[in-house]
């Protein structure tokens, strides 16, 4: 075998590699917490209301990511369309098992002077 052809199947063999598990994370929602304080989510699917088995409420610490994919044992599609942490909620996401992964980013409070002072948590959704 020439050195061109085995280079060619080293970067075949690589970008197969990449492909394959970058689809296997595919459709995932990521919250992730830049806020000095823990937030406690819960998400479409896995919880009673929503098709799941039990409630699960997700921890995320300050400056931690987790990520959570469409519970495909409910009887409901296996879509993620809400997100609920620390009581701010997103809606209509349609998050897919092959659609891209959708960030919900946690971020602390945001200081708005129209009335004085106040302080109210902030989200930023990001599609990644």
């Amino acid at each position: 075998m020439g050195v061109i052809s085995r280079m060619t199947m080293r970067v075949f063999a690589i970008v197969l590699f990449l492909s394959a598990s970058s689809g296997v994370f595919a459709g995932q929602l990521i919250l992730k917490n830049t806020s000095s304080s823990p937030i406690t989510c819960t998400v479409d699917g896995w919880t009673r209301a929503s098709g799941g088995s039990f409630d699960w409420f997700i921890k995320v610490e300050p400056g931690q990511s987790f990520y959570v994919g469409q519970n495909t044992s409910r009887p409901n599609p296996p879509i993620i369309n809400w997100a609920n942490c620390n009581n701010l909620q997103t809606r209509a996401m349609t998050l897919t098992l092959k659609g891209p992964n959708f960030g919900i980013i946690f971020v602390d409070m945001l200081r708005q002077g129209l009335i004085g002072d106040i302080e109210q948590p902030v989200f930023v959704l990001r599609i990644f």
